[in-house]
């Protein structure tokens, strides 16, 4: 994230890196979760009817898998902090915040930087900070395109025009940041809206959050009942509360990979614990993430969670996730990275340990032993236990040999002809 120095609240959050890394200590097994997942997602395949050309995840079932240039390096960031796991470099890189559960956890980390910043800058200002959160009532066969476009059109009548305004001159509204987030359950796809209401000054937060409640449940109702749809409750159509801390930014962003806190919970949901967490594959309240549904087939094949990812793959493509209103990223220096520049991390100096020539990237994704595992070793034992792991992988005594040398940093980009002939020889089995 850049932030401009006229505007820049800490240090920290001063940088004018691009993308920062995620810190956490424990980043490998989410890391790993997440990649897992993506698997699952790969091994749907296209769905039937379609060609992969119509597709609608057609580069995210590429990603991390099929490569866009010749060699595929292993490598190990070396500006970062020193505990990212090494990475493969030379793949597809979809960067869908939406069908991704890698890519997704990349970008919403970074966006949950951009929301933070704002909402501590605002906050430092005097201003005050609601969130508020919108839903419909739901139940099992409705489709999601239709549960999700009546929620877009609600907050579109009831946030824009007259209503606005009122909104600016009662409660002093600056502006929001609106993150949409969606889950399936028993009774069918519960998309809902986390709102955060950038408002003036107040003396009491309780009774504002009391008064944006009121006020935003009557417009909500009003236009839910009037589209013919079942009237929301007081208890669950509308809630909003008063916020008192910045990490709102990682709590608006990032609900969408797993299950969202509650109770003491929310006081310690920080970007750390959502990028580490192995808890893709548990339930909140009965609901499952999207990327529940893909864990959940890739456990037992449930036909169920295949079809409803299947209508996801659908409902979601092309809808934004999270939404500015116009103005406030300019009015608290925020500088967006755009969703593929946050899902690549490419902006850290990595350290090439090893290129994969063709065959090796066969045989390393088609052997019994997963992608993953070769970035363990080279996390545990660097370059030298890279070629071990490789020396047994495809039964050689010998990864290279004088002719199979090349000036780039002493690396192999490619085997010689009797290198290759060997190698063709042991990955022929997984083709």
């Amino acid at each position: 994230m850049r932030v401009r120095d006229d505007v820049a609240g800490t240090a920290a959050l001063g940088t004018t890196r691009l993308i920062d890394p995620v810190p956490n200590s424990g980043v490998s097994r989410g890391l790993l979760g997440r990649r897992e997942s993506r698997k699952g997602v790969r091994m749907m395949s296209t769905p039937e009817g379609l060609t992969h050309e119509q597709d609608p995840i057609r580069r995210t079932r590429m990603c991390g898998w099929v490569p866009v240039s010749t060699n595929v390096s292993v490598e190990h960031e070396t500006d970062g902090p020193g505990w990212l796991m090494p990475r493969y470099g030379g793949l597809v890189t979809c960067g869908s915040i939406w069908a991704c559960p890698v890519c997704s956890g990349n970008i919403r980390h970074q966006r949950g930087r951009e929301v933070s910043h704002a909402a501590l800058e605002h906050l430092k200002a005097g201003g005050s900070l609601v969130m508020l959160t919108l839903t419909v009532p739901h139940s099992a066969g409705m489709p999601l395109h239709e549960t999700w476009g009546v929620i877009s059109e609600a907050w579109h009548a009831c946030a824009s025009g007259r209503r606005r305004k009122i909104d600016r001159e009662r409660w002093g509204l600056t502006g929001y940041v609106k993150a949409v987030e969606v889950t399936h359950g028993g009774n069918g796809w519960h998309p809902h809206l986390h709102v955060l209401l950038f408002l003036g000054p107040s003396d009491d937060l309780d009774q504002l959050a009391a008064e944006v409640e009121a006020e935003w449940f009557e417009r909500w109702h009003a236009f839910v009942t009037g589209r013919g749809w079942r009237a929301p409750s007081r208890a669950n159509g509308v809630d909003a509360r008063a916020v008192t801390s910045s990490t709102v930014g990682e709590y608006l962003v990032k609900v969408q990979d797993g299950e969202p806190p509650t109770g003491s919970e929310t006081r310690r949901w920080t970007p750390a614990m959502e990028i580490t967490r192995s808890d893709l594959k548990r339930s909140y309240e009965g609901n499952v993430t999207p990327f529940g549904l893909v864990n959940r087939w890739m456990e037992n094949g449930d036909r169920p969670a295949l079809a409803a990812w299947r209508e996801y793959e659908v409902g979601s493509k092309g809808r934004k996730a999270i939404t500015w209103s116009r103005g406030l990223k300019k009015l608290y220096g925020v500088d967006t990275v755009d969703d593929q520049s946050a899902a690549d991390r490419r902006e850290w100096e990595a350290e090439v340990l090893y290129l994969l020539c063709p065959e090796e990237w066969h045989a390393v994704r088609y052997s019994d032993a997963d992608t993953d595992l070769l970035l363990h070793v080279a996390q545990g034992g660097g370059r030298e236990a890279v070629e071990s792991f490789l020396r047994d992988l495809l039964g050689l005594d010998e990864l290279s040999c004088s002719d199979c040398q090349h000036d780039l940093q002493g690396l192999r980009t490619h085997p010689c002809d009797r290198c290759g002939a060997r190698l063709r020889a042991v990955t022929a089995k997984g083709r």
